[in-house]
Formats: structure tokens, sequence, C-alpha cells
């Protein structure tokens, strides 16, 4: 009697660990397990026992793609470049899945920044070259300027809300270089 029921423990055992070996979808019938997910090693949502991509895969990036509006302060240039109404995007860049793209009009002339997307936050370390420099200040009317960022933002808590700050320098050829700190806040559209 009792190996029976000990028979009946181990057969039950059996059904159950060849259910639970057994949950993935076998496709073509000849014992390969399909289990479909995010196979990207970039995405936030990989997931490492992935087969099949089912195009879920969702990257740090995603969350700043929009339009915002905000403003954009200088610490030190404050009169000549200060924005207190700023629309600027944020798009995805072509060359890495959480590589960004930064739009920003600043007096008058459109800045286009790359950006890497990492966690909540966006750092930006791109040149921008201006040819000449009068657009964004008049003493440096007919020089080309070469603008340097450096810095990020971050998201805020909300999920709307982006704030940081970026370090900024002007150089020209025949003037020191002009450096300064900018604030730069937007709220998502």
């Amino acid at each position: 009697m009792k190996s029976i029921l000990i028979l009946r423990y181990l057969l039950a055992i059996a059904v159950v660990a060849t259910i639970f070996t057994s949950c993935g979808k076998d496709d073509d019938g000849g014992g390969t397990t399909t289990i479909t997910g995010c196979t990207d090693t970039e995405a936030e949502n990989f997931n490492v026992d992935a087969t099949e991509s089912d195009n879920s895969c969702v990257y740090a990036r995603d969350q700043f793609i929009g339009n915002y509006e905000g403003s954009m302060t200088f610490q030190n240039l404050g009169g000549l470049l200060d924005q207190d109404s700023l629309a600027f995007t944020i798009t995805p860049g072509i060359s890495n899945a959480n590589e960004v793209l930064v739009g920003v009009t600043i007096q008058s002339v459109p800045v286009f920044l790359d950006g890497i997307a990492v966690g909540d936050s966006i750092l930006v370390d791109d040149v921008f070259n201006l040819p000449d420099g009068g657009a964004i200040n008049p003493i440096l009317t007919g020089m080309p300027v070469e603008v340097v960022f450096a810095g990020g933002v971050g998201m805020m808590n909300d999920g709307q809300t982006v704030e940081g700050q970026l370090d900024i320098v002007f150089k020209t050829e025949s003037l020191d270089d002009i450096a300064d700190i900018a604030t730069l806040e937007g709220v998502k559209q």
C-alpha cells in the first residue's frame, strides 16, 4: 500500500516537472522552445531568456521624446541670452537605441545637440559651429564661434518635466573663451 502511495507521489512530481519545463512554445515541433520578449541588450526591459523578439523593447530615451515648453537661463550672460519662453524638442537619434537629438533655438539660431539617454538622464557632450557669432552676441559679429556644450538634463518624478544644467563655452580665434552655465527646464506638451 505504501509503495502505491509513493508511486502516485512520484508520478505527480513528474507531471508537475514536465509542465514547468515545457512552458515555451514549440513552433516547429522539433523540441525547440520559442520564448518571446525583448532581445535587445540596450533596452531597459531586455529579457535574457527571450529567443524571439516581440517588438516590446523599451529604451531609456523613450520617456524623453517629445516637444517641451520651458526656459533657459544663464548665470553670467543672462541679459544677452536668457530665454523665459523656450520651445525645444527631443527626438530619437539615428545611430544608437539610446541616442537623442535635443533641438533648441538660442537667440533665433537653431541648435541641435547629440545626447545619450542613461536611465532618467540625458548626457550632452557636443560642439556646435556658428559661422557668425553676431547671431547670439553683437560682440561676436563676423567671427566664427565654436560653442561647446557639456552637461545634462534629468526627467523629474512627474514624468513630464526635464531640468538640468549645461556648461557652455563660446570659443573664437581672437577673443578669450566665454564660459557660462545654462539652466534648462521644460514641461512636455
